[in-house]
């Protein structure tokens, strides 16, 4: 067989499996992407919710003075019934007196609504701290066997493209360029093995003396549609 052939062959499996555990890495970065962003994303929640908590109790505060203000109003106004003298007046009096009331009941109303929200979110900042509390050392120790699968995945690929380069330079100088700059930019794919008639990679219809030649393994050929070295599977 042609010696190029069978360096090209064993080239592309070398790219192959360097291919695969590039894509594991990749994998592992996302999956490690996901787990901090989950982290990340609890975290922002519950400092959201810590902020709509302080904002509550601060409306709730300010509330609560309102209705002081509008109780010592009534004092005042209560004790104006002593120093009354008409009809007319103590009628207006007992006006302005309902309309505080009014206001400090509703005022009264909303404070109990808003004391119930509070209690709500502070029930719902303590699901999440718990829900971190329990999920963070495990999502670190995902991350942290994540990142040494990455960090053993990128060593086999050091060492697979020290030997792909080792095996490049073996390739006859008219085959290397075209071989190495298919394999960077055809998918990865820069020899492909004849399946019948046709390209293994692509599947196009090659021509019968293409084939002919191709299966013979005395020199290296090329789909006649991508351009990919082909070859014959039993020769090699």
């Amino acid at each position: 067989m042609n010696r190029d052939i069978a360096i090209m062959v064993d080239l592309q499996k070398l790219w192959d499996r360097k291919v695969e555990f590039e894509d594991g890495i990749s994998h592992h970065e996302k999956s490690i992407a996901f787990w901090e962003k989950k982290i990340s994303d609890i975290r922002k929640d519950v400092s959201v919710l810590k902020e709509n908590l302080t904002q509550a109790e601060l409306e709730i505060r300010l509330k609560e003075k309102k209705v002081y203000e509008l109780e010592e109003k009534l004092g005042k106004l209560q004790k104006r019934r002593d120093v009354i003298k008409t009809e007319k007046e103590l009628a207006a009096l007992e006006n302005e007196i309902k309309a505080v009331e009014t206001e400090k009941d509703e005022i009264e109303t909303v404070v109990i609504e808003e004391m119930e929200s509070a209690a709500g979110i502070k029930k719902s900042i303590e699901k999440k701290e718990n829900e971190l509390a329990e999920a963070e050392p495990k999502m670190h120790e995902d991350i942290a066997y994540l990142r040494s699968k990455i960090e053993n995945y990128a060593k086999e690929v050091r060492e697979l493209i020290s030997q792909f380069n080792a095996g490049l330079s073996k390739l006859s100088p008219e085959i290397k360029s075209r071989f190495e700059k298919t394999i960077k930019s055809k998918e990865g794919k820069a020899i492909a093995p004849l399946e019948g008639e046709t390209c293994g990679v692509c599947h196009t219809s090659i021509p019968v003396h293409i084939v002919l030649e191709a299966s013979s393994g005395i020199k290296a050929m090329n789909c006649t549609n991508c351009g990919r070295f082909i070859y014959k599977k039993e020769n090699v």
